[in-house]
């Protein structure tokens, strides 16, 4: 027999490049979370069941819908806890429209914080390289997005978090984390019903002129065939330059959400193309990083 994972365990470190990226929000970023419990399961249920058909279409064995509900509630239980809601107090209508960060705060160890979750940085990363043109003009490079480019939290240090808290990146604000919201702010909208356009009040929890860290993985070493749809150092550097502009968290169209690139730096140097004589420079990384 053989021991896979001692003779490849470390194999990612040989095909993956990893670099460093520090974001600073210019002013307010909205949380998108529902913070009232049955808005926040029914938008869980459409998520997943969107989801499940779309596995179907591509073949794969989606969940029953009864893995789905069972997924779901986990998911609301882990968010509220206790079976509380968390706007007891607020105006019944209001909070529906409500929306906060989710928190990974520890009492016991005095630890983390509100962040937002590493899919947002995902789905920024595929709006830019779409609307940029960089997936037409380097064909493959959807996949490679889509599959093997990796967005992970770290710590002070550049040291990923594992497991689900690597899918947490927690704001940071004089080298520590927030771990409250700074307010929340109201803004109107118009919905359409049975009873026809009305219009409502919305809350959105916020949190001002703070910072993010985390990690950018993207493979490396891939097979001559393949060059073209390697996400390379220019490409990565105008997603998050292009991408200032466009903002993360919600109410990106009120112009909410927008931010600064402090730090975009490559830690590692592995060529990007497998048998390719090209040398990739890495400047030294100043540790720890301080988050202004």
């Amino acid at each position: 027999m053989t021991d896979l994972l001692a003779k490849y365990g470390g194999i990612l470190k040989e095909t993956t490049n990893t670099i460093l990226v520090v974001l600073k929000f210019n002013d307010l970023c909205l949380g998108g979370k529902p913070k009232n419990k049955d808005v926040a399961r029914a938008h869980a249920l459409n998520k997943r069941r969107k989801k499940a058909k779309q596995m179907e279409k591509m073949g794969q064995k989606p969940p029953t819908e009864a893995q789905i509900q069972e997924m779901v509630e986990i998911e609301i239980a882990e968010f509220f806890g206790d079976g509380k809601t968390a706007d007891e107090g607020v105006e019944e209508q209001i909070s529906k429209g409500h929306t906060c960060f989710p928190s990974n705060y520890d009492k016991e160890t005095d630890t983390g914080g509100i962040y937002i979750e590493t899919r947002q940085l995902a789905a920024m990363t595929r709006e830019m390289m779409s609307t940029l043109g960089i997936q037409l003009d380097k064909a493959g490079t959807k996949q490679t997005r889509q599959h093997l480019m990796q967005f992970v939290a770290c710590d002070e240090n550049a040291v990923p978090y594992k497991g689900k808290r690597g899918t947490q990146v927690n704001f940071i604000r004089d080298g520590q984390c927030v771990q409250d919201e700074d307010d929340f702010i109201e803004l109107t909208a118009a919905v359409s019903g049975p009873s026809g356009t009305r219009s409502i009040v919305k809350r959105h929890d916020y949190v001002r002129e703070a910072s993010i860290r985390f990690l950018v993985r993207v493979p490396a070493d891939l097979p001559p065939k393949r060059s073209k749809a390697v996400i390379r150092d220019r490409e990565i550097a105008m997603v998050f330059m292009n991408g200032q502009n466009d903002g993360i968290g919600a109410c990106r169209s009120q112009q909410y959400g927008k931010f600064t690139v402090t730090r975009c730096h490559r830690m590692t140097d592995v060529p990007w193309v497998r048998g390719s004589k090209e040398r990739l420079t890495v400047e030294p990384l100043a540790l720890p990083i301080q988050a202004v």
